[in-house]
């Protein structure tokens, strides 16, 4: 059974492209296995002990697993995804428009990146690396992210680590 869809809607704090947050990676892996006949179709890459990464490339996603737990704690909808959130919300989208949505989306220089109250478990990330503030009418969304706060925070304080490696 194949998981991964480029379509799907992007839940905050729960799924993307047909990927379920909090769930063994396990549950995914024939699927992965499909997807990886040249090595070609998929990435995967180290980030830091806990961590590995999973970019899947035809479906434009990319997902982080906690390697003492096996579960896909941080998922990533990349260029090329054609899901929405919020349904109306893209890859590619002006962050100005988004802005005008009245969403409450802040930028944070401390993590780079666009998040809101309103939808804890939320990121949207920009497509230029630490802009100057001038240049922020002119961004566009790059990556949407989802995440579990709590299971980071949980994670964090059993292991001792002051951050979860994103």
């Amino acid at each position: 059974m194949m998981y991964f869809t480029s379509n799907a809607d992007i839940i905050p704090s729960k799924s993307l492209g047909g990927i379920t947050l909090l769930e063994p990676v396990s549950k995914y892996w024939s699927s992965i296995v499909q997807c990886q006949p040249t090595r070609e179709k998929i990435l995967y890459e180290m980030a830091g002990y806990h961590t590995v990464i999973y970019e899947l490339l035809d479906y434009f996603i990319e997902f982080r697993v906690n390697m003492s737990s096996g579960l896909i704690y941080r998922i990533s909808a990349l260029p090329g995804y054609t899901g929405k959130f919020h349904n109306n919300i893209t890859i590619g989208m002006p962050m100005a428009e988004v802005h005008d949505m009245n969403l409450g989306f802040e930028y944070s220089d401390l993590t780079e990146d666009f998040s809101s109250p309103l939808f804890p478990g939320l990121l949207l990330e920009p497509d230029l690396d630490d802009p100057w503030p001038e240049e922020l009418p002119h961004v566009k969304v790059e990556r949407i992210v989802v995440f579990d706060r709590e299971y980071i925070n949980k994670v964090n304080g059993s292991t001792g680590l002051s951050y979860m490696p994103w």
